[in-house]
């Protein structure tokens, strides 16, 4: 009878001590994604090729006859994104290559400036010749390397808000993908972006079909979403994204393995979010915000 009522007291205590570390956990995870930025929603792919379009800005900065040049923005704008998915190696700049939109065709554009903006011109082909066209996918290339953080301009960063309402209304997810931001820079009517994507691609049903492709690829990922997880998994699934290639991402996919995937990712970020002290954490944000003025404060 003893031993019985024993047993009982010690599942209740272990129910008791598994119900506080699930709180734990999730209050931990909920404090710490409301630090996250819209970048944090970002695909691992995407990351690379926004890296790249910093270093297209660099060289483009940099380029002798820069101060005289009619273009005269130092952020990185929407055209240094689209010369990145030119350049970077992926499922994009497979697509653009079979519309012979490749290294070819940004060294074909530049050639059609006037000859006003020849040393210009001819600084930036060297550099791409030297810098840029050596860069794949599979660097590790990083923003540090650039000079300075990633500064973007007031243009893209509306096509980065365009992005996130795509992503969430249009196609029902939370991160943001290459082909979503692709797409938004072809339909972005309002900016020169979409024009320089039509210099590049001149049939107009080759356009539609670049466009078709895309959301193809948008579709087939979101499928496995909403067939291969169950709606506890969706969640941590999206996170894992982020934290994967389309390489690694299909990968799983291939093997039947995405759901296996997502449960050992979870286990990982329950494991490390437990270590987390929260209330160190909240002290130093608390600390921070005092010191920089994030937040406002009574005196009393």
């Amino acid at each position: 009878m003893k031993e019985n009522i024993t047993n009982n007291l010690d599942k209740k205590s272990l129910i008791k001590i598994e119900k506080r570390k699930r709180h734990q956990i999730y209050s931990t995870m909920d404090y710490m994604f409301k630090t996250n930025t819209i970048m944090d929603f970002y695909s691992k792919d995407l990351i690379k090729i926004l890296t790249h379009a910093q270093i297209w800005s660099e060289i483009r900065k940099n380029a002798k006859g820069y101060k005289n040049h009619r273009f005269l923005v130092p952020e990185i704008m929407p055209e240094d994104i689209f010369y990145a998915f030119i350049m970077t190696e992926g499922n994009i700049k497979n697509l653009l290559t079979k519309y012979n939109v490749c290294n070819r065709a940004i060294k074909r554009y530049l050639n059609t400036f006037p000859e006003y903006e020849k040393t210009y011109r001819a600084s930036i082909l060297q550099e791409l010749t030297t810098k840029v066209f050596s860069i794949n996918c599979d660097s590790n290339h990083k923003l540090a390397e650039c000079q300075g953080d990633p500064a973007f301009s007031l243009e893209t960063l509306k096509i980065f808000e365009d992005c996130l309402i795509a992503a969430s209304e249009k196609f029902g997810t939370p991160i943001v993908t290459p082909e979503i931001l692709f797409i938004t820079l072809m339909e972005s009517k309002k900016s020169r972006v979409s024009r320089l994507i039509k210099e590049f691609i001149f049939s107009d049903s080759d356009w539609y079909m670049l466009r078709y492709k895309l959301l193809k690829n948008i579709h087939f990922e979101e499928s496995h979403f909403l067939n291969d997880l169950e709606n506890s998994q969706k969640h941590f699934g999206y996170f894992l994204k982020t934290q994967l290639s389309n390489l690694e991402f299909f990968r799983l996919i291939d093997l039947d393995l995405l759901g296996l995937g997502v449960e050992f990712f979870r286990t990982k970020l329950f494991r490390k979010a437990i270590k987390i002290d929260l209330l160190t954490e909240i002290k130093k944000d608390i600390f921070y915000s005092a010191i920089f003025h994030m937040r406002k404060y009574s005196d009393s």
